[in-house]
């Protein structure tokens, strides 16, 4: 069941890219927007993951993964709640970018949350299915997005991520709080067996030689057999940055065949060149992480990211 709550909040994170490409038309008319202002905002849900991505790679598992997935979907929440309140670009553009915090975090926590749920054989099924979240959450979310503002109007719309979000929110603290239950019944049933009896020690001579100390076990390389599955957290990250190309190709072809101008393009040309610089730098780092980590293991770096068992590594 755990797993399934995790797999729905990367498939509500994923429906956020197929919100804006179904609400752009509406949004664009009625604060008389152009077509590089809407493609920015597009965009807009990736810049958390090209600049913050290595960032949060490493903090999220300090600061708690299943904290930072019920603060994730908030965010999605409230950006979203941001968006049906607003009158300009510059509003529009900050409640996106609420929204892409929420969705980087997501897209970093639930697959190590998914892998560390699932046990044996069924690590890779599970793996295998959170593979599949931003094509089914970005169908979802155009379609359901695309129904309700047809219905109720764009603004009215983004109430679906407010319940969206709230709903898993709910199901996320409270799948905590029973867990922390049965933790705490498990430390009381522990703590109120009966201590087992200790024989006392047979007396040892003071001139009896003291035994000769085990000489200290070498740090074992990591291990590939249990981790095998968390190839898929790759897979999870290649779709952080690709469905942004996705959904900016399938807005781009949407207004083109709308007729509408397609104003300066000196916007889009900045946006490329900053992600080519900041996804440039990802890069980078996490390319010197693996070879500082692969050295101390005496591994080669190709071998070290197969065989290691870090998946927030691999997600980087």
């Amino acid at each position: 069941m755990r797993i399934l709550l995790y797999y729905l909040c990367g498939v509500f994170a994923a429906a956020q890219l197929g919100k804006l490409a179904a609400l752009s038309p509406p949004i664009a008319r009625e604060l008389q927007l152009g077509l590089a202002a809407m493609a920015a905002l597009t965009s807009l849900l990736e810049v958390c993951g090209a600049t913050l991505g290595g960032v949060a790679g490493r903090w999220l598992p300090r600061v708690g993964l299943r904290s930072s997935l019920s603060v994730a979907v908030l965010a999605l929440a409230i950006g979203a709640a941001a968006s049906a309140f607003a009158q300009d670009l510059v509003t529009l553009a900050l409640a996106r970018l609420v929204e892409s915090l929420g969705y980087l975090a997501i897209v970093v926590a639930a697959p190590v949350l998914i892998a560390r749920a699932a046990e044996g054989r069924r690590q890779a099924a599970a793996m295998a299915l959170w593979s599949t979240f931003v094509p089914v959450g970005m169908a979802v979310g155009a379609w359901a997005y695309a129904w309700a503002a047809g219905a109720v109007g764009w603004r009215l719309a983004q109430a679906l991520s407010v319940a969206g979000g709230l709903l898993l929110w709910v199901s996320l603290r409270a799948m905590a709080a029973g867990d922390a239950a049965t933790r705490r019944a498990a430390s009381a049933t522990s703590a109120t067996s009966p201590t087992s009896l200790t024989l006392p020690a047979s007396p040892i001579s003071s001139t009896s030689p003291a035994a000769p100390a085990a000489p200290a076990a070498p740090a074992p390389p990591p291990s590939p057999g249990a981790t095998g599955a968390l190839l898929w957290a790759l897979v999870a990250a290649f779709g952080l940055f690709s469905a942004g190309a996705i959904v900016s190709v399938w807005h781009g072809v949407t207004q083109l065949l709308a007729g509408e101008g397609s104003g300066s393009y000196l916007v889009n040309y900045v946006v490329l060149g900053l992600a080519f610089v900041l996804e440039g730098t990802s890069f980078l780092q996490a390319t010197r992480q693996v070879n500082d980590s692969a050295q101390r293991f005496g591994l080669h770096p190709l071998r070290y990211v197969t065989q290691t068992s870090n998946p927030t590594l691999r997600a980087v």
